[in-house]
């Protein structure tokens, strides 16, 4: 079997066996899912069987709605760009739009960015905004989101370093990626090597960091 056929048989199970249904509910009163946005159909209808109330229902699986506090999500809509094994944004979507209800008051929006200074943020942002647009009316890209950087600059004056990759005919992806790990390896030995600190003090904790 398949990947996917467990994935089928389960739900088949799940869907027709409400005896089944009520079996693991007991055995696994809330369930938490990570990186939502990497949910293909069937698995958000399995999460829907696990933890809805109305087990007798067979046809729409969305009329399962979940038991209060036992079904909670975390994910991100922006990194649906991989597509990861049958993942569609209109999924997390439609999810989303059932555990939050009408007003969203089941919803909670993260957006402060406690791992990158501002400068990098601010980059990203600019990078990526016009990148984000497209595919947003089609609904297979979600609306860029710009950061809330809450780290402070330190005073450093270069932050962002752009390594092209040189072209590679026929775009193979292990040579790119080779290529690339070799620049950012060159970039460090030099930083590593330079007189000049990365860092300061007060983003390292100590001592700077030889550039």
């Amino acid at each position: 079997m398949t990947f996917v056929d467990l994935l089928v048989e389960t739900r088949r199970l799940l869907r027709e066996t409400p005896l089944a249904c009520e079996s693991l509910q007991s055995r696994y009163s809330r369930i938490l899912v990570d990186e939502f946005q990497d949910t293909d159909p069937i698995q958000a209808e399995l999460l829907f069987y696990l933890t809805g109330k109305n087990t007798g229902e067979t046809e729409d699986w969305t009329q399962r709605d979940p038991r209060p506090g036992s079904l909670f999500i975390v994910g991100d809509d922006q990194q649906s760009i991989y597509g990861f094994r049958r993942a569609d944004m209109r999924v997390f979507n439609q999810v989303k739009a059932l555990l939050s209800g009408p007003e969203g008051r089941n919803a909670l929006q993260l957006e402060s960015n406690f791992r990158s200074l501002s400068p990098i943020c601010e980059w990203c942002d600019s990078a990526f905004s016009e990148l984000f647009a497209e595919g947003v009316d089609e609904g297979v890209q979600a609306e860029h989101q710009s950061f809330s950087p809450t780290r402070a600059t330190g005073g450093e004056e270069n932050h962002i370093r752009v390594l092209e990759v040189p072209g590679v005919s026929w775009n193979p992806a292990e040579d790119i990626a080779r290529k690339n790990a070799r620049q950012v390896a060159r970039f460090v030995a030099d930083a590593v090597e330079s007189d000049e600190p990365v860092l300061d003090g007060g983003e390292t904790d100590g001592e700077p960091v030889p550039g």
